[in-house]
């Protein structure tokens, strides 16, 4: 069995007035659960636009918390 575990996250600054930031999926699956309602992170799941080749090249919508 494999369990993802994550250490404090380090670096994003605190919440500020009408801001959202912008973070990788990973960064936002961290932050799970740590109260944290600013952050978003681009959803590259089948709403995302693919190339030819399968490589993302732009993403329709945000994934939040």
């Amino acid at each position: 069995m494999i369990k993802n575990t994550y250490g404090d996250m380090t670096g994003l600054p605190g919440p500020a007035p009408d801001t959202i930031y912008i973070v990788s999926s990973l960064v936002l699956a961290a932050l799970q659960g740590k109260g944290r309602t600013d952050v978003v992170a681009p959803d590259t799941g089948p709403p995302a636009i693919r190339d030819a080749q399968g490589r993302i090249v732009a993403v329709t919508r945000p994934v939040g918390l």
